[in-house]
Parts: C-alpha cells; sequence; structure tokens
C-alpha cells in the first residue's frame, strides 16, 4: 500500500509481503525517501510527513508476533503498550534496538544523508547535524582554546575533554572493562556507549 496517501487510522495493520524477513528498507522503499533530509542542521520535514518516510524505511513488524506490520511506528509501539506490556517498544536496525523516537529519526537521517553528520576537517561524526557546530569549535586555533592542561601545553574548549586527557598523565589510569567481551576502555562513558551499540541483547 501506499503509505503517504493513506488515510486509514496509525494503528490499522497492513498485509505481511511474501517474504516474512525481508531486509528493510526495500529498494523501492528507498526511490521513494528524499536523499536531502537536512538543511542548515535541522531536518527539512516533520509531523505525519516524517513518520510517513520513517514507516517507508524502518519495519513496521512486530518482533514478537510479526504477522501483526502497522502503517506506521507510532502504531506499532501503541500495539506494544497494548499486547506486550513488559517489553519497551522498539524497532531495529543495524542490529541494535532503537526505543526513542529521537534515536530513531536520527537513525534514519543517518543512513539517508550521512555526510550531513560528518566533520569536513576531521571526518569525526556526530550524532546530530546541529552538533557539528559546537565539534567545530575544537578546530580553534590553540591559541582561542581557554582551558589548559597543567601538565603540558594542550589546550582545550571544554572541560570534559580537559578532565578526559588529564587521565593520560596518570601512571593508573583506571580502565573500565565490559563484563561481556573484555573490552577496555578509559571512561565509563566510552564503555556505556559500547554497550549500548554492540550488546543489544543484554538491555532491558
Amino acid at each position: 500500500g501506499n503509505f503517504e496517501e493513506s488515510n486509514d487510522e496509525e494503528g490499522v495493520e497492513v498485509n505481511l509481503r511474501d517474504a516474512d524477513d525481508e531486509d528493510f528498507p526495500s529498494a523501492a522503499a528507498l526511490r521513494r525517501i528524499p536523499t536531502k533530509l537536512i538543511k542548515n542542521g535541522s531536518l527539512l520535514f516533520k509531523g505525519k510527513k516524517l513518520m510517513n518516510l520513517l514507516a517507508l524505511f524502518y519495519n513496521t513488524a512486530c518482533k514478537i508476533c510479526p504477522s501483526k506490520r502497522f502503517k506506521s511506528i507510532s502504531g506499532l509501539f501503541q500495539h506494544y503498550k497494548e499486547c506486550h506490556v513488559d517489553t519497551e517498544p522498539f524497532v531495529t536496525c543495524c542490529s541494535t534496538k532503537i526505543h526513542k523516537m529521537p534515536a530513531i529519526i536520527w537513525h534514519f537521517v543517518k543512513h539517508i544523508e550521512p555526510e550531513a553528520f560528518k566533520c569536513k576537517l576531521c571526518s569525526y561524526v556526530v550524532s546530530r547535524p546541529k552538533f557539528l557546530e559546537i565539534h567545530l569549535q575544537n578546530h580553534r586555533p590553540d591559541g582561542e582554546k581557554p582551558l589548559q592542561c597543567d601538565l603540558c601545553e594542550k589546550r582545550f574548549i571544554w572541560k570534559g575533554a580537559l578532565k578526559n586527557h588529564l587521565m593520560n598523565h596518570l601512571i593508573d589510569r583506571p580502565e573500565f572493562i565490559c563484563n561481556i567481551c573484555n573490552r577496555k576502555y578509559q571512561t565509563a562513558g566510552s564503555l556505556s556507549s559500547h554497550r549500548k551499540s554492540t550488546h543489544i541483547d543484554t538491555q532491558k
């Protein structure tokens, strides 16, 4: 069916196509999604149009009862809330469960317009295009960076970056080790990000 022109209620189920474990999005769905979604760090599409694009991109079938597929993510999430009360609603992409609408939107955009997330000076990738403005401050000349390490000449814009840098000067640096795969990280935040992106089956 055509998602964009449907007047049905959002929670109405739609028929599955022939393949039960088809890949999403399909080539036909991708052709219907604009390649330009971001302008000046902001989304070009909002509201119902954006929700229609998300429904084209993500598999809106319930992972618990896969014979039920919905026309929208909100319909799928409502189904989870009514029928699977012990499961936080989610969609999946890149072998990751995504629970919150902002993350669902930005993950979609990252697939369609990946360059909107990448710094042209160092190729650093941010989680949202607006964060590029913040990241670009890291490329200011050292003389414009207000914070200096007391133990070396390195300068920083952010207190958190200086604090992380100071860890490099410690002889006995603390290590944060993943209890699932034993990978080591320098900060608790890095370990937390690793767990969320790598070990999705361990999350509630």
